[in-house]
């Protein structure tokens, strides 16, 4: 089977076999249960996508990958991220990141620590019109950082408005987390 494969690569699966590594399960083969999930979330999964997608394991080596969420990952994080995806929108909406979060820490963040981990996480992401679903290893939705961009744009309809004109908009977002999984108050 590994007839026709590079020297390096047969050392390289070879090395990782002894150290015990495996690769990552596939984020991108989710399929949650969408039941008793509220509609934004539902409709931020179902959402067209389209790829590249933009992996959190490969940077891109060119320059600038959009969306860039490395560092905030790495700042905000604290070792709750696992992994996550960039999904780019396949029309004009919104794309969507799936974060992964390692599920040891996560049961130990109070609600206040999730809520801000989350919206964090999620204004970064609309920044870059994204909205974000958070998924634990389980595949379980545990938390989504929705928004509408269809509100979003720059204020040029309203000219009586001193002030107000070419200012942005920005587009309205929630945090949504399940209260299917327990928390401690604070």
């Amino acid at each position: 089977m590994m007839k026709h494969v590079q020297p390096w690569l047969k050392t390289a699966i070879a090395a990782g076999a002894f150290l015990g590594l495996t690769p990552l399960p596939a984020l991108a083969a989710l399929a949650p249960n969408l039941e008793g999930l509220p509609p934004q979330v539902i409709a931020a999964w179902q959402a067209p996508t389209t790829t590249p997608v933009v992996e959190s394991e490969v940077p891109s080596q060119l320059g600038l990958t959009i969306p860039s969420l490395w560092w905030v990952a790495e700042q905000f994080g604290g070792g709750l991220i696992d992994r996550w995806l960039a999904r780019p929108s396949a029309n004009q909406g919104a794309g969507r990141v799936d974060l992964r979060v390692r599920p040891e820490i996560w049961n130990r963040y109070s609600y206040l620590d999730r809520y801000a981990f989350v919206n964090h996480m999620g204004l970064v992401s609309s920044d870059f019109g994204y909205n974000m679903l958070v998924f634990d290893t389980r595949q379980n939705v545990v938390a989504a950082y929705t928004c509408n961009f269809d509100e979003s744009g720059v204020n040029n309809a309203n000219p009586g408005l001193a002030g107000t004109v070419g200012v942005k908009i920005f587009p309205r977002c929630q945090v949504w987390l399940n209260p299917n999984f327990s928390t401690r108050p604070f």
